[in-house]
């Protein structure tokens, strides 16, 4: 049995905290469910110092794709559930699709800047089989804008404050977040002429 206490596992914790290569494959992960938040999360840690800019500009940018794929991936493998399809008329997907096809590009665009509908959309986009070139494309191009954008202004923003101690920095980074965030989705909400039909 190991004779570890929760102090020795604490300690362990703070060395691999210390690793800018384990924060940068922890980042990646957490793109995967939460991708603005571990871009921000990035940002912070940058302008802390606790992370190098450059690896961070490259790192953040494929991890998105590589979760946008994943999600786009989920939602080919339950177009082939056949208990999914029992439950989900056929009819109203192939409406769906005729309606999304000649919009992918901006519906694909928009959902990047508006918080909680990438896996929705992503989801979809897979199911209903729409072409996997237009898919990585547009998402690996949105991603690397909207990642560096999002992740120079938090960074910048916190090393900006960082003179007046790490709550002020980690705060201004988080404005800087929001500025970006809030207009966004507000701008794509009311100027978006992009709504799906009713099924």
């Amino acid at each position: 049995m190991l004779d570890y206490t929760p102090q020795d596992w604490l300690a362990w914790l703070q060395t691999l905290a210390e690793d800018p290569t384990v924060l940068l494959g922890l980042l990646a992960a957490l793109s995967l469910v939460a991708d603005s938040a571990a871009v921000i999360v990035a940002g912070l840690l940058v302008g802390q110092g606790a992370l190098p800019l450059l690896p961070t500009l490259l790192v953040m940018p494929a991890a998105l794709l590589a979760g946008d794929c994943a999600i786009y991936i989920l939602g080919a493998l339950a177009r082939e559930n056949t208990f999914l399809a029992r439950y989900i008329p056929q009819a109203r997907i192939k409406k769906l699709k005729a309606w999304l096809a000649p919009r992918a590009i901006s519906v694909l665009a928009l959902s990047r800047a508006i918080p909680g509908s990438r896996s929705i959309v992503y989801l979809s986009f897979g199911y209903l089989r729409l072409p996997a070139t237009t898919f990585v494309i547009i998402t690996g191009l949105t991603g690397a804008v909207w990642a560096t954008v999002l992740l120079m202004l938090v960074s910048t923003a916190a090393q900006l404050f960082a003179r007046h101690g790490t709550s002020l920095s980690l705060l201004a980074g988080v404005v800087a977040a929001l500025l970006v965030l809030v207009p966004a989705h507000y701008c794509t909400q009311r100027n978006s002429n992009v709504a799906p039909p009713k099924l």
